[in-house]
């Protein structure tokens, strides 16, 4: 039996980078949901050190397949270098199917493993508390254990592949882990991330025919499959849709609301629908939609592009913005928004007291208390002409159903189709085009807490709209877009609490596009669909870890 201890052959040593996750955030919500710990399968109440090492199988095994032969420093081994670049597929593959099992007493090292290929790798909870404390620590004993596996005894050997694999890896040279075949074309759909079972959920869209689809597609990051959500017999089908949003509730149902249901009005749809992810098997089947109906009837304006927003807001769905015009001819317009209870099925007005009466364009997110509006497009003249951008906003308290203004002072200028998310503390907005039709490089980082804004600029994060901005606990990563005249397949990194851009130094990723998808899921930034470069849509897309 081989036996290794961390502390004493120094895998983890302090190769601390600016892509280091630690526990705090991530694993900590993990703990403090309630049907996540099961999924684990890692019993004692889902303590936070076998989640941390769960969990790092799948950094471990991307980590280990994406290794790009650039990546490696100078004067690494070139034994070492060659078998890594010869198993790495394997290796990844032996890291993912690991099994664990932990012991309670206190032995002189943290694991162990035999020889054989994905054998099961014992660990010493008193000794690993002491030795792992992030996900790389653990994500380096992994490989280093798997090594054993492919019948490498030494252990001056194993730590090397794992020293060497971790090193290349924080060199920066990343390649995308490119999605499966299997994806069904489309743009202008949604998309999420279904924590529980660990799968993007995908809905809508405009087809490869520039067709509405009513499809739903899962996507499982961990072994690259797709499936078809099919329903259950006897469930109606949702409508087909395009240009709407769509929300996780924190008892796992997706929730898709708004967009177009036709392709000739362009007539935007108050209504939406709510698919039960609990009770879609891993195979796609068993899907159940519920319909929501509005409480207004909507006659249209135009077709404008992000008519509204919706949140997620602790136990109801919020939606704002959009107009609907009180006649066809007088054109006075009333705001769109309610507050929406899906499991009474009933809906409950928001105050239009100081409220940021919005037409289309702008953002919100949500901010476990609160919903903050910025940007966009205020309410059309009566007369029907259009209004530019602006740079103004408001927040909304759920407690109280009241609007606050935010402060304009050093606000980033007007404007429409840009993103905005929330790290937690703080929202940041970026791109989006202003009143003239210039498309913007800018942006600011706005704090609630204070009322106040920081604007940045930088020539690193080049102009866009169309693209898609995601959080990962340390930074903003932006991926995609376009301006006039191309699209981008580059992405780069904002660190608010530096308030310094970085260009990631990526050797291969996906084509470039807008009216895609991306989500974070908690390790990595799943892109797919759009339109690409020859106006076409796309069933391509992309994994990457940052």
């Amino acid at each position: 039996m081989v036996m290794k201890s961390i502390a004493n052959r120094q895998v983890h040593e302090s190769m601390r980078g600016p892509l280091n996750y630690l526990l705090t955030g991530l694993f900590l919500a993990i703990v403090l949901s309630g049907g996540a710990i099961a999924w684990h399968h890692v019993g004692n109440g889902g303590d936070p050190l076998r989640l941390l090492v769960y969990s790092a199988r799948e950094h471990a095994a991307m980590m280990v397949s994406r290794i790009h032969p650039d990546a490696f420093p100078p004067g690494a081994s070139a034994e070492v270098k060659a078998w890594i670049l010869s198993n790495r597929d394997e290796l990844a593959a032996d890291i993912l199917s690991s099994k664990h099992s932990w012991v309670t007493t206190a032995e002189a090292n943290c694991a162990q493993t035999t020889l054989e290929r994905a054998a099961i790798i014992e660990f010493s909870y008193p000794t690993c508390r002491h030795a792992i404390a992030s996900r790389e620590d653990a994500a380096k004993l992994l490989i280093h254990e798997s090594v054993h596996h492919f019948g490498i005894v030494d252990e001056d050997t194993a730590d090397a592949v794992a020293h060497l694999i971790y090193r290349a890896w924080s060199s920066g040279i990343l390649d995308w882990q490119p999605l499966s075949l299997g994806g069904e074309a489309r743009s202008a759909h949604s998309a999420v991330w279904d924590e529980a079972q660990r799968r993007v959920i995908m809905h809508g869209g405009l087809g490869s025919a520039t067709n509405l689809l009513n499809t739903t597609l899962s996507f499982d990051p961990t072994q690259n499959i797709w499936r078809h959500i099919t329903l259950a017999a006897g469930s109606a089908s949702p409508l087909p849709r395009f240009g709407h949003r769509s929300v996780l509730t924190n008892d796992n149902r997706m929730i898709v609301f708004g967009g177009y249901t036709d392709l000739g009005s362009g007539q935007w749809q108050s209504s939406g629908t709510i698919l039960d992810l609990a009770g879609v098997r891993a195979d796609g089947t068993g899907a159940r939609w519920r319909t929501i109906r509005s409480n207004r009837v909507d006659s249209g304006y135009r077709a404008i592009r992000q008519s509204q927003t919706i949140v997620w807001a602790a136990n109801r769905l919020v939606v704002w913005g959009g107009a609907t015009p009180t006649s066809a001819t007088g054109r006075t317009f009333v705001p769109e928004g309610g507050i929406y209870n899906p499991d009474t099925e009933t809906w409950s007005s928001i105050s239009m007291v100081n409220a940021p009466l919005r037409w289309s364009g702008h953002s919100a997110v949500w901010t476990g208390r609160e919903m903050i509006v910025w940007g966009g497009k205020p309410l059309p003249a009566a007369s029907g002409s259009s209004v530019g951008e602006t740079n103004e906003g408001a927040i909304w308290s759920a407690a109280s159903n009241s609007w606050r203004p935010m402060s304009l002072t050093n606000a980033p200028s007007a404007r429409t189709e840009h993103s905005a998310v929330w790290t937690g503390e703080k929202m940041i907005v970026f791109g989006g085009s202003d009143r003239t039709g210039g498309i913007r490089g800018t942006g600011g980082v706005y704090n609630p807490a204070t009322n106040s804004w920081e604007s940045f600029a930088s020539e690193v994060a080049t102009q866009r709209v169309g693209h898609t901005a995601v959080w990962t606990g340390d930074e903003m990563l932006v991926w995609g877009g376009k301006t006039r005249d191309a699209l981008y397949g580059s992405i780069v990194a904002f660190s608010p609490s530096t308030g310094a851009w970085r260009s990631l130094a990526v050797r291969s990723t996906p084509e470039g596009r807008d009216q895609h998808t991306a989500v974070w899921t908690g390790m990595s930034m799943i892109v797919f669909g759009g339109v690409g470069a020859a106006g076409s849509r796309l069933d391509t897309g992309g994994i990457f870890y940052p």
